[in-house]
C-alpha cells in the first residue's frame, strides 16, 4: 500500500517558511562570522601590544646605550691617543741606529797596537720617516756613514793593515777605507797617524718594535656598542731612544 504525503497549508506559507528558515542560517552564519572578527581582533590587539613592549624595550636600551656611549667617548679619545703615540714610537724606533752598540763593537775589535782618536758618525735615514725596505742585520744596506782618526804604534804598512782588518770586523761598519796615513811623533815614540771613513750598515740599526711593541704596551679599546664596564688603560712608557 502506498502512502503519499502532501501538505495542506497554501504555497505561499511553504514559501514564508523557508525563508525564515534561511534567514535563521544567515543569522546564525553572520553571529560565527562576527565571533571569528572578535577573535581575530584579540589576538591582532595582543600582538600589538607584545610589539609595543618590545619597542619601548628597545627604546631604553636604545637611550642606556647612547648615554654608554657619551660616558665611553672621552675613554675612545685616550685610547685613539694612545695608538697614536705608539705608531708614531714604532716609527721612530724603525730608524734608530744603535750607536751605543756600534761603539761597543768598535772599542771591542780595535787593535791594541792603535788609538782612536775621534770618530763622527752619522744616519741618513730620515726620523720618524718611512723605513727604505731593509732589514735591521743587513750589511749589504748602508745606512749612515762615519769618520776616524787615530794612531798606530807600529809602522806605516803593518800598523794601517791591521787596523783594515779589525775595522771589517765591526759590527755594524762596512768597507772601511783608510785616506791617508802620516809618520809622526808622540813624544819620543814614532807612530803612524791615520785618518779613515767607512759606511754604517743596517746591522747598527737598533731593530726596537720591529715585530711590533711590547705585549705589555697592548691597549684595549673600550668598545661603546659592549656590555659591561670598561676603564681607560694606561698610557705606555716609551723606552729609551738609545740601547
Amino acid at each position: 500500500m502506498t502512502t503519499e504525503r502532501f501538505s495542506l497549508l497554501p504555497t505561499h506559507y511553504a514559501e514564508r517558511v523557508a525563508e525564515r528558515r534561511w534567514v535563521r542560517i544567515s543569522a546564525a552564519s553572520l553571529v560565527v562570522l562576527l565571533g571569528l572578527l572578535v577573535v581575530a581582533g584579540l589576538g591582532q590587539s595582543h600582538r600589538l601590544r607584545q610589539t609595543e613592549d618590545k619597542r619601548d624595550a628597545e627604546q631604553v636600551r636604545n637611550a642606556l646605550l647612547v648615554a654608554r656611549g657619551g660616558q665611553l667617548l672621552r675613554f675612545r679619545q685616550l685610547a685613539d691617543a694612545v695608538v697614536g703615540r705608539e705608531k708614531l714610537l714604532s716609527a721612530a724606533m724603525g730608524t734608530e741606529v744603535s750607536w751605543a752598540g756600534l761603539l761597543t763593537s768598535l772599542a771591542t775589535t780595535f787593535p791594541a797596537d792603535s788609538s782612536l782618536i775621534s770618530i763622527t758618525a752619522e744616519s741618513k735615514l730620515p726620523a720618524f720617516g718611512t723605513l727604505p725596505s731593509m732589514k735591521a742585520g743587513n750589511e749589504k744596506a748602508m745606512v749612515g756613514s762615519a769618520a776616524l782618526s787615530g794612531y798606530s804604534v807600529e809602522t806605516f804598512i803593518p800598523g794601517v793593515q791591521r787596523l783594515l782588518q779589525m775595522l771589517a770586523t765591526v759590527e755594524g761598519l762596512s768597507e772601511p777605507r783608510l785616506q791617508s796615513g802620516t809618520l809622526d811623533e808622540i813624544g819620543t815614540r814614532s807612530v803612524t797617524t791615520f785618518e779613515g771613513n767607512a759606511f754604517v750598515d743596517a746591522r747598527a740599526l737598533s731593530g726596537r718594535y720591529a715585530q711590533g711593541l711590547p705585549a705589555e704596551d697592548d691597549i684595549d679599546i673600550p668598545s661603546i656598542g659592549g656590555s659591561g664596564s670598561a676603564a681607560p688603560a694606561p698610557a705606555p712608557t716609551p723606552a729609551g731612544a738609545a740601547k
